[in-house]
């Protein structure tokens, strides 16, 4: 789709040309016909082809602007089918109708958490398009807003703005009723109508980042086809700004409370100045969180402007009851609640703690049967009930949040687990440690993030032995396996230093500072070493190379990937370096050929090694990859699978062009000494070729683990599996954990905890981990991917 001023420009273009051809052909037949009929009647119409084309064109314009507002709702009704499909999705996931949804309740939040009635409804009546029919819906009052289960669509219609704020203490089910509260709206939407959305407030910066460009980019992130332009959208904005702009999204915003603290207060600033009049709003947070957000600056509000609010209620002991019985099934598995259900009606720790609908839910996934599971093989509930083992609500909280991994890794009948309990619990805590591990960051994890848990030396000395494969073959094939040898320790020892530095917190030397010392380090002491072993000249050259090469791998390392890629696209800077490359590597060859053949020969070499090196240099520095955009990532799997083939993809082309290169110069024999490993080898092409191809797929592994993050997963997966620190089939783990286990839900690319406080209860840990846990981190600093 094309913006309106390209079309117009596109048509002016048009239409200049059809006149200028129009006027030629005019010309042509007044010269070379007489004023016959035929050439009348041609003269005549001719030039009516420029106003023809103008016509249709305005036409066709104005066919194409009337179906935008049809196409735009179009793309709301797909959005709504996409949005209810990975809510009921979730729905399932997580087990919310089984065996019936709980009756959470509430009431109105008091005045010191939301504005009062009466400016709620003064904010809208001073909106545009108010109307008398639509006043007659508003609740007389904040007494009216109080209700439970499915009513809560009715709460929000009757709110005069439809801006609410849902406010509840930790578990109170807040997230599981703005997930019914959306697949209730898309249940009564009409077609075109507005499609309520809901997503993470914590993964908005607000200090950086305007809310509706966040609120677009989380939308695409789900919905990637909503990054296509709309017509008629100035500047070309993608159809998520669109659908923005014409009160086509609900905002449902879960989790302010996820923020940092500092950020809560500036996060409900910058949602009041970007709302409009008539912008509906719904957001989630816990109560005394948001209690200090509004009463951080003295005498300033920072309350939700409109915006009415609710508080969720904890449950009755009549709904704890018909819930756990009716979930138990049998009569055997419901007897084994009766000293709970006794204990309810006490002030008793386990009265306190199952009045909480997370803690409920973790209950009765620990101690009711799944089924065909017997009732024997689970947790009797009636210690739930022991005094001695958890004499206060905590410690009762503490239990089921610690029991819950373990009951959702059970072995079921004809359904065994994977995965020990003791090893999903090790891998979901060092999950949980990742997310903890960046303050200000959304708690969420990407697969490329696990080589934050390797060894810190890991990518390095990854670099470094490809590096030294390379090295070594490459210079084996040219000048033999002592030099090859001497050459590689040097290169990959220099490769290993700078990569441990540049990744380093604060390193006090930047590039190109880094890249000039790396390509000293390299090219000095190949320089000595190849002077001493074959001819100052031969040595001159190789260290040279080495050494530009050095330098401008240094710079690819500075400008390394963090993030999956989708392919390769060409860069500008990165040709004309290996062009340049090429043009050296040619050069060389042809000097120190022209001290053992004539000059024709020694040109005739220097032109075919410039050729195969600059294309393989060509690949290696002026192929980048084209990086996907995180908020266009949906399946992380896919994300792998295109990453995957970008690394191998390089490795062959690059290793490739460069191996040839390589095998090339060893067939010529440009070298002023013979390969000392054998006499076969020395007049053995098919070796030399070998030798060569072997160092140009060890560059091509350089260049891959630099350019894509799957190398760095890939060898981070494997270190830490032979640790046994994580499951080898790492992303089958995740996959798992989130469709069969319940623990975790997808959020794009991204795995997120389904309950916070089982990440914060895991983040923790035993003491024992902890001693063991990896030192917390700031965001990109050692992360090896």
């Amino acid at each position: 789709m094309t913006h309106p001023s390209v079309r117009t420009r596109r048509a002016r273009l048009v239409y200049i040309a059809l006149c200028a051809v129009c006027f030629i052909t005019v010309l042509w037949l007044a010269k070379h016909y007489e004023v016959a009929r035929l050439s009348a009647t041609l003269i005549a119409v001719v030039p009516a082809a420029p106003g023809l084309y103008l016509a249709w064109k305005a036409f066709h314009a104005d066919r194409v602007e009337a179906a935008d507002g049809t196409d735009l709702a179009r793309t709301a009704d797909q959005l709504a089918v996409a949005v209810r499909q990975q809510w009921e999705a979730e729905a399932r996931l997580r087990r919310i109708d089984e065996p019936h949804p709980l009756p959470v309740r509430w009431t109105a939040a008091g005045s010191e958490l939301a504005e009062e009635w009466s400016y709620i409804v003064l904010t809208a009546e001073g909106w545009a398009g108010a109307s008398g029919t639509g006043r007659q819906a508003w609740a007389g009052g904040v007494a009216e807003l109080a209700g439970g289960g499915a009513e809560l669509p009715d709460v929000l219609s009757r709110v005069p703005t439809r801006r609410l704020v849902v406010l509840g203490e930790p578990g109170s089910g807040k997230t599981v009723l703005l997930s019914r509260l959306v697949l209730d709206l898309l249940e009564r939407r009409s077609d075109g109508g507005c499609v309520p959305v809901l997503l993470p407030i914590a993964s908005w910066d607000p200090g950086n980042e305007g809310f509706r460009q966040w609120m677009a980019e989380r939308l695409m992130s789900e919905h990637p086809a909503l990054r296509a332009v709309e017509n008629t959208a100035p500047g070309g904005s993608t159809l998520a700004m669109a659908l923005m702009d014409r009160r086509l999204v609900l905002p449902v915003l879960d989790g302010l409370d996820e923020m940092p603290a500092a950020a809560r207060a500036t996060a409900i600033s910058r949602l009041n100045d970007s709302l409009r009049p008539g912008d509906g709003l719904v957001l989630s947070c816990r109560t005394e969180a948001y209690r200090e957000a509004t009463t951080l600056g003295v005498g300033v509000s920072y309350r939700m402007r409109g915006a009415a609010g609710i508080e969720l209620l904890s449950l009755g002991v009549d709904d704890i009851v018909t819930y756990l019985r009716r979930d138990a099934g049998e009569a055997a598995a419901q007897a084994r609640w009766v000293p709970v259900f006794a204990a309810l009606t006490t002030d008793s720790a386990v009265a306190a703690v199952l009045r909480n609908p997370l803690m409920l839910s973790l209950a009765r996934t620990i101690y009711n049967p799944r089924p065909g599971e017997a009732s024997a093989l689970v947790p009797d509930p009636a210690e739930l009930g022991d005094a001695t083992r958890f004499g206060t609500p905590a410690a009762l909280r503490t239990h089921l949040l610690e029991s819950f991994v373990a009951a959702v890794y059970r072995d079921m009948p004809g359904h065994p687990s994977l995965w020990t309990v003791g090893r999903a619990k090790k891998t979901l805590r060092l999950m949980a440690r990742v997310m903890d591990s960046a303050p200000g960051r959304a708690p969420e994890f990407f697969w490329w993030e696990l080589p934050r848990l390797a060894p810190r030396a890991l990518r390095p000395a990854t670099l470094a032995l490809f590096d030294l494969v390379a090295v070594v073959c490459g210079v084996t094939a040219l000048a033999g396996y002592r030099f090859g040898l001497a050459a590689g320790v040097v290169n990959s020892g220099a490769v290993f230093l700078y990569a441990a530095y540049a990744t380093r917190r604060h390193p006090r030397i930047g590039f190109p500072l880094r890249g000039v010392l790396l390509g000293v380090l390299i090219g000095v002491p190949v320089t000595l070493l190849g002077a001493w072993l074959t001819t100052p000249t031969f040595g001159c050259v190789i260290g040279a190379l080495n050494g530009v090469l050095g330098f401008f791998g240094a710079g690819v390392f500075e400008k390394r990937t963090l993030v999956p890629s989708t392919g390769f696209r060409w860069t500008v800077r990165g040709s004309v370096i290996g062009a340049a490359f090429g043009v050296l590597a040619g050069l060389g060859a042809g000097l120190v050929a022209a001290e053992r053949v004539d000059v024709m020969v020694a040109v005739t070499v220097g032109v075919s090694v410039a050729l195969l090196s600059g294309i393989g240099a060509l690949v290696g520095l002026g192929l980048g990859t084209a990086e996907v955009d995180l908020e266009a990532a949906t399946n992380p799997f896919a994300l792998l699978d295109r990453d995957r083939r970008s690394f191998l993809f390089f490795v062959l082309i690059a290793g490739l062009c460069m191996g040839a290169a390589a095998s090339l110069a060893g067939f010529i024999g440009v070298v002023p000494t013979r390969p000392v490993f054998s006499e076969a080898y020395a007049v053995n092409n098919a070796v030399i070729l070998g030798v060569g191809i072997v160092a140009g797929l060890g560059a091509g592994a350089v260049g891959a683990c630099m350019k894509t993050v799957w190398g760095n997963f890939f060898f981070a997966k494997c270190v830490l599996a032979a640790r046994r620190r994580i499951p080898l089939r790492f992303l089958a783990f995740l996959r798992d954990a989130h469709e069969k286990r319940g623990v975790l839900r997808q959020a794009g690319a991204a795995y997120q905890f389904r309950h916070l406080e089982l990440q914060r209860r895991l983040s923790a840990g035993p003491a024992a981990d902890a001693a063991r846990s990896p030192r917390r981190r700031s965001p990109g600093e050692g992360v090896s991917v």
